[in-house]
């Protein structure tokens, strides 16, 4: 795809060192923060953060996204703790169940609590996330009423079992506009710490239990990725996911089974950002941020968010979204995909959607300042010495580019508006006509070479990026089907006489173990038909770092101790029944209450009857 404008853009790759933009960004900020650590004793006091930065108030009523007559209360909502928000999981099949549950055993009884304590403020129902709630108590609160510490233990104990999440509200808003359906390829670029992903699979799983589609969480730290698996997605046991490690900015391109370029449905582009919109719960913020920020992630950004959109298959959404109010993190980067995409892209009119969430539109024209605030109306006047920060991508539109560009169809949630974090967000759709441009694109590279599809951006235009692994690699494990493995009648029948009969429509096919190592050959995973013709298409092309969810895995003891839990209930302690009972699936937490009320009113009886039995004596020595 060709680009006629002028714009400059951050190129694709660094020959000098192998490291890509990002991880060159995110090593100079470790490098630094290092060498000023170094040779300096640490001490660890604990400073009062005075919610108070004039650079950030000053930059802000410039750019005027904040009405006037709204500033004070942007202002006060900055410097309040963000309320506790969650929400139940959309593709369970008891949601209504436990959506009445809540409402029953916890919403009404402390809505009468807060009759006679207003510093309580019960859990409300969110309008524009269905199942979701929302409380201003703080976690201190929270645990101060006993009705309050149920409600935290519930939360805690149905968060591990994967029923609810414990999610900022804005990050919920995002995959709601993407209209996620099951049979989508979705790519979740920047996913961890997997909060919006694990949304993306319940949507998926909504209207169908077993999705024909999959989803690929991509991170580009592999610690993030493994934190995301291990903590996230272990809570949701699905066959349609699988998380990588790569730069999301040299996204390779995968294949399908015809050996054509793979391109997502949907993709969910939460680019790394300033974060100016989560004062609430980094309160550290006032202290630290300043106007270069936004500046020096402004190219990044776009990198990612191009090469996203290059991904997107003709008639697929995007969307673009970050928890930042800058507007260089957010309109400039969306403007310059548009001028660089051109007829391949357009901005989607969302306002008539979600129509309870309150929102402001995205604006057209915005300042941009250097780090003392002072402003460059163009590229032209920035100092030659400054033009290494600036690009002519973060300056506004031109007055005849603002009609085409419609930036008005992005939004802003402020933080005062329904009391949440800031957050920015656009969905872009790509055009049906790219898909003829993407067929001669690829037609033109197969007659000239081959294809080499493991190279950042073959698909669109032509790159000599090579990454060059420093120190410590991640190897995964190879993909081994069991299809072509040689234990795979043993694996089989191990695991029907052990599981019982398998539902007729469970593919051994799908089953797959990561070593040939026979002592490890018990480790197994399923994954649905659309994953397993990815892990097998793209073989070699995925980084290492590659993980898929495990399903089975070998239990360390010879004995399975819950198997003798009836023969043994009979010899357990009062209290260590509670873990019996909450294996069998009870509510412990009633249980609970209803032990102590019981030992209550006994101890009570108890009293009572002592009391009878010496005024009974008393009388009888009276007599």
């Amino acid at each position: 795809m060709e680009n006629n404008n002028d714009v400059d853009c951050l190129p694709l790759d660094d020959e000098e060192n192998g490291l890509s933009p990002a991880k060159k960004f995110l090593k100079k900020s470790a490098s630094r923060e290092k060498k000023s650590k170094q040779g300096v004793r640490q001490n660890y006091v604990i400073r009062e953060i005075i919610p108070v930065n004039e650079k950030l108030f000053s930059f802000y009523r410039q750019q005027q996204i904040i009405p006037e007559s709204e500033w004070d209360d942007f202002v006060a909502a900055l410097r309040r703790e963000l309320p506790v928000s969650f929400r139940i999981q959309c593709s369970l099949r008891e949601r209504d169940h436990l959506d009445e549950y809540i409402q029953s055993k916890f919403v009404k009884e402390i809505e009468n609590i807060a009759k006679d304590s207003p510093e309580i403020d019960p859990p409300k129902r969110v309008p524009f996330v269905p199942y979701a709630y929302q409380t201003k108590m703080s976690r201190t609160a929270i645990r101060g009423h006993p009705i309050l510490k149920d409600l935290h233990e519930f939360l805690i104990n149905e968060t591990e079992l994967g029923y609810i999440s414990r999610q900022e509200l804005c990050s919920m808003i995002p995959p709601l506009f993407l209209n996620i359906q099951p049979h989508h390829l979705v790519l979740d670029a920047c996913a961890a710490p997997g909060s919006k992903t694990a949304q993306i699979i319940e949507l998926m799983h909504v209207s169908s239990p077993n999705p024909s589609g999959m989803v690929v969480a991509n991170d580009i730290d592999y610690k993030r990725c493994y934190l995301l698996v291990h903590q996230t997605l272990k809570r949701m046991p699905t066959a349609d996911v699988v998380v990588v490690s790569h730069d999301s900015g040299q996204f390779p391109v995968m294949i399908d089974s015809n050996k054509q370029p793979l391109l997502f449905d949907r993709i969910l582009c939460d680019v790394i950002c300033s974060g100016d919109g989560t004062f609430r719960k980094n309160p550290e913020l006032w202290n630290n941020w300043e106007p270069m920020k936004g500046i020096h992630l402004h190219k990044l950004q776009l990198q990612i968010a191009r090469r996203c959109f290059e991904l997107l298959k003709p008639g697929g959404l995007m969307c673009y979204s970050t928890c930042s109010l800058n507007p260089l993190e957010d309109e400039a980067v969306i403007a310059q995909l548009l001028r660089h995409f051109n007829k391949e892209i357009e901005l989607v009119d969302i306002s008539g959607k979600i129509l309870d969430l309150k929102r402001t539109k995205g604006i057209s024209y915005w300042k941009v300042f250097n780090k003392n605030l002072d402003e460059y109306s163009s590229i032209e006047d920035v100092p030659k010495e400054a033009l290494r920060h600036f690009k002519p991508s973060m300056f506004p539109p031109k007055s005849e580019e603002i009609e085409t560009m419609h930036l008005d169809y992005c939004f802003r949630i402020l933080p005062h508006q329904q009391d949440t974090g800031g957050f920015f967000v656009a969905i872009l759709r790509r055009k049906e006509i790219a898909k003829l441009n993407l067929e001669k694109d690829c037609a033109d590279e197969q007659q000239q070479q081959p294809l080499k599809l493991n190279q950042p951006s073959t698909l669109i235009r032509k790159s000599t990026f090579t990454r060059k692994r420093r120190g410590f690699v991640n190897k995964e494990d190879p993909f081994i089907f069991l299809a072509n493995h040689s234990d795979e009648n043993e694996l089989r029948e191990a695991l029907k006489e052990y599981f019982g009969i398998l539902p007729e429509n469970f593919s051994h096919q799908n089953l797959l173990v990561r070593s040939t190592n026979t002592e490890r050959k018990k480790e197994v995973y399923y994954v649905n038909n659309s994953l397993k013709e990815f892990l097998i298409n793209n073989d070699g092309r995925l980084e290492p770092g590659t993980i898929i969810l495990r399903l089975l895995e070998p239990f360390p003891k010879e004995v399975c101790a819950w198997i003798g839990a009836n023969s043994i209930s009979a010899f357990v302690s009062r209290e260590e029944r509670f873990h019996l009972l909450s294996i069998l699936g009870e509510d412990i937490i009633k249980l609970k209450r209803k032990t102590v009320t019981c030992r209550q009113e006994k101890a009570a009886a108890k009293l009572n009857k002592e009391k009878d039995l010496i005024n009974d004596v008393e009388e009888s020595n009276e007599v």
